[in-house]
Parts: structure tokens; C-alpha cells; sequence
């Protein structure tokens, strides 16, 4: 915890942001910034860390990680599926989501016919 504590303090000053600033901007108590920058507080929630991660620009999913709200085995299936649809349009992502859709559609009622 440690480590996400000095990143997240580190992410603040690099963007030049007061407790009070980061407080304002995510609503996000200056207590509880505070208390967990200090150490006093173990830990901040996943939506706590889904603000953080949108106001510094950075991926959520590294930050559930650090605090421990994920580890590789929670992405495995994710990362293998999904390996570079970064690289795809938004109409195309859409396109295989329909198809998903229609996958997981025949599914569900394959399941009913018994």
C-alpha cells in the first residue's frame, strides 16, 4: 500500500495540486486524501481511485491493482481476448460487440430449450 500512497503523492505534485485542489476536483475529502497520503488511512476505495486515476490521466486498472483490488489472475481472461483492440476503430469494436452479443444471445437460449 505503501507503494500506491507514494505514487498517488507523487502524481500530485507532479501535476502541481494541492490536497485542497485534488479535494475540489474529485470530491474526495481533504481528510480522507490527507489521512491516506500520511499513511493513517490503509486504504481508499476502487471509486476513490477511479476520480484519482481521471484527474491524473492514468490507467484505473493499475491503480485497483497497486491497492489491491485486482491482480493478474482477475485479467488474465481479459488481456487474452482483447489482445490489441486498442488498435481497432470504434465502429469496428462495435461491430464485434454485436457480434458477442449475438453469441452470448444463442447461449441464453440454448439454456432454456431443455
Amino acid at each position: 500500500m505503501d507503494e500506491l500512497r507514494e505514487y498517488l503523492h507523487l502524481l500530485r505534485e507532479q501535476k502541481n495540486l494541492s490536497l485542497k485542489d485534488v479535494a475540489d476536483k474529485t470530491n474526495i475529502a481533504n481528510s480522507t486524501l490527507s489521512r491516506f497520503e500520511k499513511g493513517i488511512q490503509k486504504r481508499l476505495s476502487a471509486y476513490h481511485l477511479k476520480l484519482l486515476a481521471e484527474l491524473y490521466g492514468i490507467n484505473t486498472i493499475d491503480l485497483f491493482k497497486m491497492a489491491g483490488y485486482l491482480d493478474e489472475s482477475d485479467l488474465i481472461s481479459y488481456t487474452q481476448v482483447f489482445k490489441g483492440v486498442s488498435h481497432l476503430a470504434l465502429e469496428e469494436k462495435e461491430n464485434i460487440q454485436k457480434q458477442i452479443d449475438l453469441f452470448n444471445k444463442n447461449r441464453k437460449e440454448d439454456k432454456n430449450d431443455f
